[in-house]
Protein backbone atom coordinates (compact mmCIF):
# COMPACT_ATOMS: atom_id res chain seq x y z
CA UNK A 1 0.00 0.00 0.00
CA UNK A 2 1.64 3.17 -0.91
CA UNK A 3 -1.34 5.70 0.78
CA UNK A 4 -1.16 9.09 2.43
CA UNK A 5 -1.83 9.79 6.16
CA UNK A 6 -4.91 8.96 7.62
CA UNK A 7 -5.97 6.37 4.91
CA UNK A 8 -6.31 3.51 7.48
CA UNK A 9 -3.69 1.28 4.97
CA UNK A 10 -2.08 -0.31 8.32
CA UNK A 11 -5.25 -0.87 10.11
CA UNK A 12 -6.64 -2.76 6.88
CA UNK A 13 -2.92 -4.60 7.06
CA UNK A 14 -3.47 -5.57 10.36
CA UNK A 15 -7.43 -7.08 10.14
CA UNK A 16 -5.81 -9.10 7.03
CA UNK A 17 -3.14 -10.45 9.26
CA UNK A 18 -5.94 -11.05 11.81
CA UNK A 19 -7.94 -12.79 9.05
CA UNK A 20 -5.17 -15.00 8.17
CA UNK A 21 -4.10 -16.19 11.55
CA UNK A 22 -7.19 -17.85 11.87
CA UNK A 23 -7.99 -19.40 8.37
CA UNK A 24 -4.76 -19.92 6.89
CA UNK A 25 -4.08 -23.96 6.90
CA UNK A 26 -0.75 -24.58 8.58
CA UNK A 27 0.30 -28.02 6.76
CA UNK A 28 4.10 -27.39 7.02
CA UNK A 29 3.76 -26.96 10.61
CA UNK A 30 5.56 -29.53 12.60
CA UNK A 31 5.41 -30.77 16.50
CA UNK A 32 6.74 -27.92 18.64
CA UNK A 33 7.33 -25.26 15.87
CA UNK A 34 6.70 -21.49 16.24
CA UNK A 35 4.14 -19.67 13.75
CA UNK A 36 3.79 -16.12 14.19
CA UNK A 37 2.66 -13.08 12.74
CA UNK A 38 4.78 -9.50 12.73
CA UNK A 39 4.30 -6.21 12.44
CA UNK A 40 8.20 -4.47 11.55
CA UNK A 41 9.13 -1.36 12.04
CA UNK A 42 12.36 0.79 11.39
CA UNK A 43 12.25 1.23 14.86
CA UNK A 44 9.07 -0.26 17.54
CA UNK A 45 7.45 2.96 17.91
CA UNK A 46 6.58 4.03 14.17
CA UNK A 47 4.18 0.99 14.47
CA UNK A 48 2.12 1.11 17.44
CA UNK A 49 -0.69 1.92 16.08
CA UNK A 50 -0.64 -0.81 13.37
CA UNK A 51 -0.16 -3.28 15.68
CA UNK A 52 -3.25 -1.93 18.22
CA UNK A 53 -5.36 -2.18 15.19
CA UNK A 54 -3.91 -6.04 15.13
CA UNK A 55 -5.04 -6.41 19.18
CA UNK A 56 -7.86 -3.77 19.61
CA UNK A 57 -10.52 -6.07 17.84
CA UNK A 58 -9.47 -9.29 19.49
CA UNK A 59 -9.60 -7.36 22.96
CA UNK A 60 -12.31 -5.51 22.67
CA UNK A 61 -14.22 -6.46 19.41
CA UNK A 62 -16.30 -8.78 20.84
CA UNK A 63 -16.91 -12.15 21.65
CA UNK A 64 -16.26 -13.44 18.15
CA UNK A 65 -12.84 -12.63 18.22
CA UNK A 66 -11.78 -12.34 22.25
CA UNK A 67 -12.32 -16.10 22.08
CA UNK A 68 -9.62 -16.74 20.44
CA UNK A 69 -6.93 -14.92 22.89
CA UNK A 70 -4.51 -17.24 24.69
CA UNK A 71 -3.28 -16.36 27.54
CA UNK A 72 -2.25 -12.53 28.94
CA UNK A 73 -1.08 -10.00 26.20
CA UNK A 74 2.16 -8.24 26.64
CA UNK A 75 2.75 -4.77 25.22
CA UNK A 76 4.86 -5.86 22.05
CA UNK A 77 3.02 -9.20 21.44
CA UNK A 78 -0.53 -11.41 22.50
CA UNK A 79 -1.38 -14.76 21.46
CA UNK A 80 -4.30 -16.76 19.71
CA UNK A 81 -5.56 -20.01 19.79
CA UNK A 82 -6.76 -21.03 16.24
CA UNK A 83 -9.89 -23.71 15.94
CA UNK A 84 -7.36 -26.03 15.06
CA UNK A 85 -5.83 -25.58 18.29
CA UNK A 86 -2.24 -24.04 17.42
CA UNK A 87 -1.04 -20.96 18.73
CA UNK A 88 0.02 -18.18 16.77
CA UNK A 89 2.21 -15.39 18.44
CA UNK A 90 1.30 -11.96 16.86
CA UNK A 91 4.44 -9.78 17.62
CA UNK A 92 6.00 -5.97 16.86
CA UNK A 93 9.23 -5.77 16.06
CA UNK A 94 12.12 -3.54 15.34
CA UNK A 95 14.07 -4.43 11.71
CA UNK A 96 17.30 -6.12 12.59
CA UNK A 97 19.97 -7.07 10.16
CA UNK A 98 19.78 -9.59 7.82
CA UNK A 99 16.18 -10.16 9.16
CA UNK A 100 17.34 -12.05 12.32
CA UNK A 101 13.41 -11.34 13.99
CA UNK A 102 12.01 -12.73 11.12
CA UNK A 103 14.19 -16.08 11.32
CA UNK A 104 13.55 -19.37 13.21
CA UNK A 105 10.09 -19.39 13.03
CA UNK A 106 7.15 -19.98 10.27
CA UNK A 107 5.11 -16.75 9.83
CA UNK A 108 1.85 -16.39 8.68
CA UNK A 109 1.61 -12.76 8.07
CA UNK A 110 4.23 -10.09 8.16
CA UNK A 111 3.18 -6.78 7.82
CA UNK A 112 6.56 -4.16 6.76
CA UNK A 113 4.78 -0.73 8.25
CA UNK A 114 6.11 2.49 7.38
CA UNK A 115 8.22 0.72 4.95
CA UNK A 116 9.66 4.14 3.44
CA UNK A 117 11.34 4.75 6.22
CA UNK A 118 13.33 1.00 6.27
CA UNK A 119 16.08 2.58 4.17
CA UNK A 120 16.30 6.39 5.68
CA UNK A 121 19.17 7.33 7.68
CA UNK A 122 17.96 6.39 11.25
CA UNK A 123 16.12 2.85 10.07
CA UNK A 124 17.75 -0.08 11.63
CA UNK A 125 18.24 -2.04 8.59
CA UNK A 126 16.97 -2.04 4.81
CA UNK A 127 13.99 -3.43 3.54
CA UNK A 128 15.43 -5.25 0.97
CA UNK A 129 17.40 -6.94 3.66
CA UNK A 130 14.28 -8.06 5.59
CA UNK A 131 11.98 -9.29 3.10
CA UNK A 132 14.98 -11.72 2.14
CA UNK A 133 14.84 -13.35 5.44
CA UNK A 134 10.89 -13.46 4.99
CA UNK A 135 10.98 -15.28 1.33
CA UNK A 136 11.75 -19.05 3.07
CA UNK A 137 9.43 -18.57 6.08
CA UNK A 138 6.11 -17.59 4.62
CA UNK A 139 3.20 -20.51 5.45
CA UNK A 140 1.72 -21.25 1.52
CA UNK A 141 -1.60 -18.83 2.12
CA UNK A 142 0.29 -16.10 4.24
CA UNK A 143 1.17 -12.75 3.07
CA UNK A 144 3.54 -10.19 3.28
CA UNK A 145 1.95 -6.78 3.34
CA UNK A 146 4.21 -3.81 2.26
CA UNK A 147 2.55 -0.52 3.52
CA UNK A 148 3.64 3.13 3.80
CA UNK A 149 3.15 7.06 3.11
CA UNK A 150 5.54 7.25 -0.09
CA UNK A 151 8.61 9.41 1.14
CA UNK A 152 11.22 9.53 -1.60
CA UNK A 153 11.58 8.72 -5.63
CA UNK A 154 14.47 5.95 -4.63
CA UNK A 155 14.56 3.07 -2.46
CA UNK A 156 13.51 -0.40 -2.01
CA UNK A 157 9.73 0.41 -1.01
CA UNK A 158 9.51 2.94 -4.34
CA UNK A 159 11.20 0.47 -6.78
CA UNK A 160 8.88 -2.21 -5.34
CA UNK A 161 6.00 0.04 -5.85
CA UNK A 162 7.17 1.41 -9.42
CA UNK A 163 7.84 -2.30 -10.40
CA UNK A 164 4.41 -3.87 -9.33
CA UNK A 165 1.84 -0.72 -9.80
CA UNK A 166 -0.74 -1.35 -12.69
CA UNK A 167 1.05 -4.96 -13.36
CA UNK A 168 -1.04 -7.18 -10.72
CA UNK A 169 -0.15 -10.60 -10.52
CA UNK A 170 -1.02 -14.21 -8.38
CA UNK A 171 1.99 -12.02 -5.76
CA UNK A 172 1.61 -8.70 -5.90
CA UNK A 173 -0.55 -6.22 -6.13
CA UNK A 174 0.56 -2.49 -5.87
CA UNK A 175 -2.34 -0.20 -4.25
CA UNK A 176 -1.91 3.74 -4.22
CA UNK A 177 -4.75 6.33 -3.27
CA UNK A 178 -4.29 10.06 -1.71
CA UNK A 179 -5.66 10.24 2.29
CA UNK A 180 -8.86 11.93 0.99
CA UNK A 181 -9.90 9.43 -1.52
CA UNK A 182 -9.71 6.38 1.92
CA UNK A 183 -10.80 9.09 4.38
CA UNK A 184 -13.35 11.58 2.80
CA UNK A 185 -13.84 13.17 6.63
CA UNK A 186 -10.60 14.59 6.20
CA UNK A 187 -10.42 18.98 6.11
CA UNK A 188 -10.17 19.81 2.22
CA UNK A 189 -8.94 23.35 4.03
CA UNK A 190 -6.31 21.70 5.98
CA UNK A 191 -5.18 19.65 2.67
CA UNK A 192 -5.25 23.00 0.84
CA UNK A 193 -3.34 24.84 3.59
CA UNK A 194 -1.18 21.86 3.69
CA UNK A 195 0.15 22.43 0.40
CA UNK A 196 0.14 26.23 0.16
CA UNK A 197 2.82 25.62 3.35
CA UNK A 198 5.04 22.79 2.00
CA UNK A 199 3.98 21.36 -1.25
CA UNK A 200 6.54 18.72 -1.34
CA UNK A 201 5.92 17.28 2.00
CA UNK A 202 2.20 17.34 1.32
CA UNK A 203 2.27 15.75 -1.55
CA UNK A 204 4.44 12.60 0.21
CA UNK A 205 2.07 12.60 3.29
Amino acid sequence: FSMGVRCAKSMLAAYDAIHRVLTVRLPVLGPGEDVKALIVAPKVKLSRQAFNHMRGPCEEGGPMLRRYLYGEPLRDSFKLRRPDGVVVTCEIVAASEGGGNLRSTWLIACIFDEAAFHDSEDGAVNLRGNRGALNARLVPGGREMIVSSPWADEGTFNELFVKHFGKPSDRFVAVHAKSRQMNPTLSEQDELDAFADDPDNAARE
